[in-house]
């Protein structure tokens, strides 16, 4: 125990660092290859671009081929010696603008070309256009859907097994492809040498390192494809070996060539040269790679070594015959060039199929199909021997011949069903309900049945999720006051999470909380399709449930409140008025006494006699009025809260309350609950708003009374949180089954809506 976590530790450094090199290698290529593309495309062009990569330039000058679709008069094969008298060669020297002191070259200019066509020297007038995109579109767009197909089944694997060897290899793979192919297929032309800019650099550090990456990414690939060659550090050093010499041969070469050159021209034109010593050695190395994963491979792995390699061979052999050999005998390929991405499709096709049926890189299928048809075999030979065993008793004397007949007969009718019964036991065995949503879905509703508490719902609801579709955690997280808590779990949390809304009549009251089997088997289509059914059912239970506890939780907020009033009603009883009343019986006992011996002091007990009398009665009526305010038996509902309203309102300001229908008959708690919510809007007005206007309305609405507050005022700060004063409202509201909202008015100031609905209010009073 004490190595594991260190180990574990270990290995969860390396992926995330194999994930994050990844991704750096990527951002570095995009940077790259964007920049130049971006640059191209703005960049004024003279119709040429260099024949392959730098191959063709020299020190005497850049020979060209012309772009399709742009109408220069550059020919295929012209060497461009200088263009404006400046010489090709010089660069990276000063360029047109700095020799000339004019502005940059643009689209639309002339310029005077000099070339070498046919060993003579042509002096061209070339007229610089914009660059012409559609065409060179047209004649690479099979190279283009090849690396479009190679980049999407890189970016399926990388998502789905960041931590394997091979899909780091083929990602690195299709981003080196990806970041070299597009600058050599946009090209390249020798205005662009000499129009300045960073063009010519962008070209070279995209093109040449990122297609050496590119073999090296295939080695690193075969190294670990279907399982890493070697382990531990001699695995990381082989691997580390299939980047560095490539790249280092490279960088020897242009280095040990650099003395030597005449010109920059004529040096980094050498460039491509040490390619057809890198790339073949680096396939070769693959392909005696490729030999010993094989001898090595299981039954199944060599499956899927087959698939690679077939497809790998099918593209060079498309390619050999369709265009080299026929090119190299009658001097004109089979089919157009720019059809020649078409024979790579089945390379990244391959991993397509592989992953998608195969599990390339797993053994979920691999054990399932196993399973299935290991079963059927055993079920079909089992079938066949006892139908001949049945037939030979029953029918003696028929020869061999008609048994077999007769039991392969019995036998193919026993397959079929068999076969459906083993694939949805397996998968069931596997994948739980999947595969038969129905079963989870009416399994879900039996045990919802069955629980009549309403604490045990939720549990159920986890549980039975959970064993639908054989997965290590499920849990109900609910939604409530603005916080989140988690109501019912089963199982062990463990890795990533995945949430899904639990939705009930538009409302999001909550999320189921997911684990996959397993890391490397994220949810199927299938399994969210299923998914999708039980969170329906499992959101109406957990919005009954928070019903439930919500109503749960207002009976006891009732029963504390019915209590505590109570309490203090005591408390006024015994503490204020009773001793009042016995102080007043008291001194009218001394009065009686004195009647006849001491008038004065009689007068006396009596004028304090009648100022405890009217304290007692002002301290009965504060405790009528805290029960129910006399104004609304007195004045009505509307008429009362004017009153209130004329009260609280300051010198400046106008506050008015207005009905639009008589309110005669409202249910007493209606009447008290909309007073009180009518009265605490407008203290926070006269408090919190500076306004010069407020506004009660108060309508009926079929079976509920409206109340709105509006104001001019200022508005509630932003991101504010409510006060108790709203808090109070709110109650009040829910508690006559109500709603009560706060927001901001259109036209300024706080609008407070509250509905109090008449019947439940008439049932509660």
């Amino acid at each position: 125990m004490q190595t594991t976590q260190p180990l574990t530790a270990t290995i969860a450094t390396r992926i995330e660092t194999g994930r994050w090199a990844v991704t750096a290698f990527a951002g570095v290529a995009l940077v790259f290859a964007t920049a130049f593309l971006a640059l191209r495309l703005i960049a004024p062009s003279d119709g040429a671009t260099a024949t392959y990569v730098t191959s063709s330039w020299a020190d005497e000058g850049m020979a060209v081929t012309r772009l399709p679709g742009a109408g220069s008069p550059l020919r295929d094969g012209d060497r461009v010696v200088a263009i404006a008298g400046h010489p090709i060669s010089s660069w990276p020297g000063g360029t047109l603008a700095a020799l000339d002191g004019a502005a940059a070259v643009a689209p639309g200019e002339t310029l005077g070309y000099v070339v070498v066509r046919d060993g003579q020297r042509v002096e061209l007038e070339v007229t610089l256009g914009s660059f012409p995109l559609a065409g060179v579109v047209l004649q690479n767009w099979s190279t283009l859907a090849w690396l479009a197909l190679l980049s999407a089944v890189a970016a399926y694997l990388i998502y789905r097994r960041p931590d394997r060897g091979p899909t780091r290899a083929l990602a690195v793979a299709a981003i080196a492809i990806v970041a070299s192919t597009l600058p050599w297929m946009m090209g390249l032309g020798p205005i662009d040498l000499v129009a300045g800019g960073p063009m010519p650099l962008l070209y070279l550090a995209a093109t040449i390192p990122f297609y050496t990456l590119f073999w090296s990414a295939l080695l690193h690939f075969g190294l670990t494809f279907p399982r890493p060659l070697t382990t531990g550090a001699a695995q990381r050093r082989l691997v580390l070996l299939a980047y560095l010499l490539p790249l280092s041969a490279q960088a020897a070469w242009m280095a040990g060539s650099l003395p030597g050159a005449e010109t920059t021209l004529g040096w980094v034109g050498g460039w491509t040269r040490p390619q057809l010593m890198i790339v073949p050695a680096v396939i070769m190395a693959a392909l005696v790679v490729l030999a010993i994963q094989w001898r090595r491979a299981r039954p199944a792995e060599r499956v899927r070594i087959r698939w690679i390699a077939a497809a790998s061979g099918l593209a060079v052999v498309g390619v050999l015959a369709g265009w080299f050999l026929p090119e190299a005998l009658n001097g004109e390929p089979l089919l157009p060039w720019s059809f020649i991405g078409l024979p790579g499709l089945p390379f990244p096709l391959a991993l397509g199929v592989a992953v998608g049926r195969h599990q390339l890189f797993g053994i979920e299928t691999i054990l399932q199909r196993s399973l299935v048809y290991g079963g059927l075999t055993i079920g079909v030979a089992s079938a066949y021997v006892l139908s001949v065993v049945l037939i030979g008793a029953v029918l003696p004397g028929e020869g061999l011949y008609a048994e077999a007949l007769l039991a392969t007969g019995l036998a193919a009718l026993v397959a079929l069903p068999l076969r459906d019964r083993l694939q949805r036991g397996v998968s069931h065995l596997l994948y739980g309900d999947r595969d038969e949503p129905h079963r989870a879905i009416a399994r879900l509703g039996q045990r919802l049945e069955a629980s009549l508490e309403p604490d045990t719902v939720l549990p159920v609801v986890a549980r039975t999720v959970a064993e639908a579709l054989k997965l290590p955690y499920a849990a109900i997280e609910l939604r409530h006051d603005g916080t989140i808590a988690v109501a019912a779990a089963h199982g062990t949390s463990r890795g990533l999470l995945e949430r899904i809304p639990l939705v009930h009549r538009g409302e999001e009251v909550g999320w189921l909380v997911l684990a996959p089997r397993s890391a490397d088997d994220p949810f199927s289509a299938a399994d969210r399709e299923l998914l999708t059914e039980l969170a329906r059912q499992a959101g109406a239970a957990a919005y009954a449930v928070r019903l439930t506890t919500d109503l749960q939780r207002s009976r006891q907020q009732l029963v504390s409140a019915r209590e505590e009033e109570r309490r203090r009603l005591r408390r006024e009883l015994h503490d204020g008025l009773g001793p009042a009343l016995a102080g007043s019986l008291m001194k009218l006992q001394a009065a009686r006494s004195l009647a006849g011996s001491d008038p004065a002091a009689v007068g006396r007990l009596l004028d304090e006699l009648a100022g405890q009398t009217r304290r007692t009665i002002d301290d009965v009526r504060r405790v009528a009025y805290d029960l129910r305010p006399p104004a609304l038996d007195q004045l009505g509902l509307a008429e009362a809260l004017a009153q209130e309203a004329r009260r609280l309102a300051p010198a400046s300001a106008s506050f008015e309350v207005h009905a639009e229908t008589e309110l005669d008959g409202l249910p007493a708690a209606v009447e008290v609950a909309a007073y009180r919510i009518g009265l605490e809007a407008l203290t926070n007005v006269v408090h919190h708003a500076a306004a010069s206007r407020a506004r009660i309305d108060l309508r009926l609405d079929g079976d509920a009374l409206l109340v709105e507050v509006r104001d001019d005022g200022r508005g509630m700060a932003p991101g504010g949180r409510p006060g108790i004063g709203l808090a109070t409202m709110r109650e009040r509201a829910e508690e006559l089954g109500g709603a009560l909202t706060v927001e901001r008015a259109a036209e300024g100031g706080v609008a407070v809506r509250a509905r109090l609905p008449l019947g439940e209010a008439a049932d509660r009073a």
